[in-house]
This record gives C-alpha cells, sequence and structure tokens, in this order.
C-alpha cells in the first residue's frame, strides 16, 4: 500500500480537528492537576531539583552546566522562561534584589514554571499521535481514538507533572517520527528539515533521541525496496536490508537529516563539544548507572517492563490491545509499520538491556502504543457488521481499554493534590518546638523534613561557602531575610557520629522516615538504641498503611506515592515519627 502524499501546511493548518483541540486542554487539565505538589518542599522530585538549580545558576552568566547527565535543552528552555519572568519582574516596578530574594527564600514559582512546560509539552504530544495514526488508518475517528489514549495515559499524566526531561524528549521524538513518516512519499528537503530539527531538539534533551537515526534509516530502506512484504521470510528481510544498507549510507537525505539534527543540538548543548572532557565523564557515569544493578531488581529491563512498567502504565487491556495492534498494523501494511514500529522496538531492546529499571524509561514508547491501541480498536470495529450495534459496542470496547488508566490517573492527582507529610511535618515543627533545637533525622535526604536552619548554622554556611571559592550571595539573602523577621524561628542539624553519643552530644529531637522504598529509611543501630533509652514519640504523621501489599511503588525512584495500587494512601511522603529526649 503506498502512503499518500500529505500537504503539511494543509494538515498542520487548515485541517485540524476541533475535537482535538478539546482533547488538548483535558490532557492539560489532568497534568496540571496537583502540580503545586510538595511545595515549599523543595526535594520531594529529585532529578527535577538538579536541573531547576542549574537553570537559576544559569543567571550568574555561566551557560556551561558543568552537568551532562543530561543535555541542556531543558535547562536552557527554562532559564530563558526564567529571564521572561526577571523581565515581568521588572518592568512590574521589582528590583533585581528582590528576585534574588525571591530565589534564596521562597524559589515555589520557579518550580511551578518548570513543571508547567513538562505539562504543556506533554499535552502537545497528543498531535503527533493523532497526526500518526491519521495516517496510518485514514480515519479520524481512530485518530481521535489515539489522542484521548494519549490525553488519559496515566505513566504519561503521571511524569507530567515532574519538571524532568522524558516527558519533553518524547514529544519531540513524536513529532519527528511523524515528519519521518511523511519523508516517505514527500521527497521536498523540509520535511526532512523539520525531521532533523525535532530529532536534534529530542537528543539535546535526553540522549535516548539519538535512537530516531533508526526510523529514518527504515525510511530510506522502504524507498529503495528493502520492505515489501509483510509475508517476507526475517532472513530474507535481513539479507535484503544488508544488501540495501550501503546505498542508505551514502544517501544525501539521510546526510541532511544528521546534519540538521546535529547542528540543532549543538545550539541547545554547545558545551557537549566544548567542554568534551566533562561530557565524556558524565555520559560514562550515566552508561554505568543505567547497566549496572542498583540493589533492588533482579530483572532485566526486558522482563521488568513487560511484567510491570508497561501493563501498570496503561492498564492489561490497553497494553494487550497495543500489543495485537503493532501485528496487525505490520500485517495490513509493513512499510507504515516499519516506520512507526522501528523506534519503539529499538529503543525498548536498548532500554531493557541495563538493571537500572526506572519507569520513566518506557515513556518514550507511550505515543505509539497509543497509536496501535487505537488501530486495533478500529481494526475489531470494522469487522463488527453496522446492524449489530457497532457504535456502542466501540463505545464499550474504548472505556474497557482505557478504564485502568483513568482510574489512576484520578487515584494519582487527588493523592497529589493532598499537602505532603513532610510539609505538615515542617509546619508543626516551626509551630511546636524550640527555638534552636538540634534535631537529627534519619533516612534519605529526599524522604526528610525540610526546616529552616537557626541564624547561626547559616553563617558557618556561608563562611564554608566563601572559603571554598563560592560567593554565597544567597545564602547571605538568607541570612537578611531572616534577622529582619521578628519572629524568626530555626533549627541545627544534628550530625550522628560514635563520638557525638558517646560524649552524649545528643540531639533534642529525632525524626524516624519510613516508607515503603527499599533501603531509603535506614536507620544507624546506635540511632535505634538511643530512641529506645533516650527518647519518648511525641508527634506522628502518616501517609498511610506503606505495607499494603497491592500498592507497588517504583523502587529506582524516590518518589512516596505508589505507581500502581493505592490501597489506603491518603496523601504523599514517607511516614514521619518526632521523638523528643527525655
Amino acid at each position: 500500500m503506498q502512503l499518500r502524499r500529505r500537504n503539511l501546511a494543509r494538515c498542520l493548518f487548515h485541517d485540524q480537528d476541533y475535537v482535538l483541540f478539546g482533547l488538548f486542554f483535558v490532557a492539560f487539565g489532568v497534568r496540571i492537576s496537583g502540580i503545586g505538589f510538595g511545595l515549599p518542599n523543595l526535594l520531594c522530585r529529585p532529578d527535577e531539583y538538579h536541573i531547576i538549580m542549574i537553570a537559576l545558576k544559569f543567571f550568574r552568566g555561566d551557560l556551561n552546566p558543568h552537568f551532562f547527565n543530561y543535555p541542556t535543552f531543558y535547562m536552557y528552555f527554562i532559564f530563558l522562561i526564567y529571564v521572561g519572568y526577571v523581565f515581568i519582574f521588572w518592568i512590574s516596578g521589582h528590583s533585581l534584589s528582590e528576585f534574588l530574594v525571591e530565589i534564596a527564600t521562597s524559589p515555589a514559582n520557579f518550580f511551578l514554571f518548570a513543571r508547567g512546560v513538562s505539562a504543556f509539552l506533554g499535552s502537545l504530544t497528543i498531535f503527533p499521535v493523532y497526526y500518526i495514526t491519521l495516517d496510518l488508518t485514514r480515519s479520524k475517528q481512530s485518530a481521535r481514538l489515539s489522542a484521548a489514549f494519549m490525553s488519559l495515559l496515566y505513566l504519561h499524566v503521571r511524569d507530567a507533572h515532574f519538571a524532568t526531561t522524558d516527558v519533553t524528549m518524547t514529544c519531540w521524538i513524536a513529532w519527528a517520527v511523524w515528519f519521518l513518516l511523511q519523508a516517505y512519499t514527500n521527497l521536498q528537503y523540509r520535511v526532512l528539515i523539520f525531521a532533523g530539527i525535532f530529532t536534534g531538539l529530542s537528543i539535546a534533551t535526553k540522549y535516548a533521541g539519538i535512537f530516531l537515526i533508526i526510523p529514518m534509516v527504515t525510511v530510506e530502506l522502504i524507498r529503495i525496496g528493502a520492505v515489501q512484504s509483510p509475508l517476507a521470510s526475517f532472513r530474507h528481510l535481513v539479507r535484503r536490508t544488508h544488501a540495501y544498507l550501503p546505498h542508505v549510507c551514502f544517501s544525501k537525505r539521510l546526510w541532511l537529516f544528521t546534519g540538521v539534527s546535529i547542528g540543532v543540538f549543538f545550539v541547545w548543548s554547545p558545551f557537549v563539544f566544548l567542554d568534551i572532557r566533562t561530557f565524556w565523564h558524565d555520559v560514562m557515569f550515566e552508561f554505568a548507572h543505567v547497566t549496572q544493578a542498583q540493589g533492588v531488581n533482579s530483572l532485566r529491563g526486558w522482563g521488568y517492563h513487560l511484567r510491570y512498567t508497561l501493563p501498570y502504565s496503561m492498564g492489561w487491556p490497553f497494553f494487550l490491545i497495543a500489543l495485537v495492534g503493532s501485528i496487525l498494523s505490520f500485517m495490513r501494511d509493513p512499510r507504515q509499520s516499519s516506520i512507526i514500529l522501528s523506534f519503539p522496538l529499538f529503543y525498548f531492546i536498548i532500554a531493557g538491556k541495563g538493571l537500572t529499571v526506572f519507569v520513566r524509561y518506557m515513556i518514550p514508547m507511550l505515543p505509539f502504543f497509543c497509536v496501535l491501541g487505537a488501530f486495533c480498536v478500529s481494526e475489531f470495529a470494522r469487522m463488527i457488521p453496522p446492524h449489530l450495534w457497532r457504535k456502542p459496542l466501540l463505545i464499550i470496547l474504548t472505556i474497557v481499554v482505557i478504564w485502568p488508566s483513568v482510574k489512576n490517573v484520578y487515584q494519582y492527582n487527588r493523592l497529589l493534590s493532598q499537602k505532603d507529610t513532610r510539609v505538615i511535618a515542617a509546619e508543626w515543627i516551626i509551630e511546636h518546638l524550640p527555638d534552636k533545637s538540634y534535631i537529627y533525622r534519619t533516612g534519605t535526604l529526599f524522604g526528610q523534613v525540610q526546616f529552616p536552619y537557626a541564624i547561626e548554622a547559616l553563617t558557618t554556611n556561608y563562611k564554608k561557602i566563601v572559603q571554598q571559592g563560592g560567593s554565597g550571595v544567597l545564602v547571605d539573602i538568607q541570612i537578611k531575610a531572616a534577622l529582619n523577621t521578628p519572629d524568626y524561628k530555626g533549627f541545627f542539624d544534628w550530625e550522628y557520629s560514635i563520638k557525638n553519643v558517646m560524649s552524649g552530644n545528643l540531639p533534642d529531637y529525632i525524626i524516624l522516615q519510613k516508607s515503603p522504598l527499599l533501603g531509603r529509611d535506614s536507620v544507624p543501630d546506635g540511632i535505634e538504641r538511643l530512641i529506645d533509652e533516650q527518647y519518648c514519640l511525641i508527634k506522628t504523621f502518616e501517609a498511610g498503611n506503606i505495607r499494603h501489599k497491592e500498592n507497588w511503588y517504583d523502587q529506582m525512584d524516590t518518589f512516596y506515592l505508589p505507581f500502581h495500587g493505592f490501597y489506603e494512601i491518603e496523601r504523599p511522603g514517607p511516614n514521619l515519627h518526632i521523638y523528643r529526649r527525655v
């Protein structure tokens, strides 16, 4: 079957389906619901804290992030938004010093802006999903269905709340694949230029975007006849591909696509080339991190994601329907399907090889599951004679497919909108504990209560930063703000050491952290003994039943809501127990 050549301008600007815009607002609505979660605690989502802090450091004038675990598109993009915010701040009569005070003392707005970018671009992903499905099925009904699936797909909705890179990269990947789908019949170079632009953006957002070279090579192989019949044997297909591959490597179209991709990548991540030593060190660290076991999983990614991540991301009905859809689509049109499926298949093979199995690693595959799920539902509907209640049966099938995802989205957003236990505990500590108390917090940093520090502690921190060659300007602002606050109350961190314990230099309070995340709430043996002998429990803040067997957590991530289950959970956060020295 030949692909129908489509006029890009007409498709994008004149033939719009207004139902699609309605679905965009639905998608955006579920992605911004509860988007202020955890604030003013800045450590409720570890990765976004690092990204936002790097973006804010660009105000110093040094655009080198000195951190290349991720490329810099997302950091630069939110930095540009921050610059716009500064401009609005300035024209509304505020000074730069007031802006610095906001960064130092209440930076919640900067987190909301960054999360909003992820939510917006995540919602925008429904457009390329719609267009890909429209090309595959020639049906607006099927295209709408895929966009509806994308708008309510649980894992995508979940991570679109975070100021992280996966959802943004997935948006660019979906656009790139759609333009590559057009590149099969539309020989105009501008189509490849657009495909290269979005590929460059995806790589500049997260390095995994580089795998978009696979669908580009697939397009060229199809154009010269390597992929023809769905009935051809795999051995025959491999033989033809091997024979034609040298011709593809010298294709002007491939080199144009590659050149544009590299150019866009350089524009948004220039220091990858300018600071190559740091880049290489960080990339090798990421490679080792992905391939090595993290101590909480014994399955390789292939089995783990097929057993847990993907079914829990969308529900078993959706997952199975999409798998069937991949087979049906290839049987119907192997060339289109090869272009569409080449990226997710190759990506899954690479991403699933390691033992580090964050659920977010499967986000780039979700748009293609939506396309294939909609295709399968449409094919089933076509098999039903019109006189046998085709439309009601189609509606019922659609509800069955999407309902588990919709249910998870509702439960997740409901819980995310509740105040975090770490925030509630911090408010209680400020109100009830004496000023300048010494507090010891157990467990991982990202699960700890964040409380204001005593002025003396801030001063010590300022001196340490200056001695290390830093300016300490933000800490200095925090000190001045504390001095100008009449009822300011701050606390000291107590550091656990054998010397402190033996000398009797003990904290006034201990905050014990408990969660279902393995290895995140460890407590030194000496602290447990101290609690038993010299401390009494005075307050507990519970997120819910953290030991419920039906709740399933992403053990790789320090995020305190179940990924699947939500049974007997009332709010985000670990369970916190505050003890006072007797």
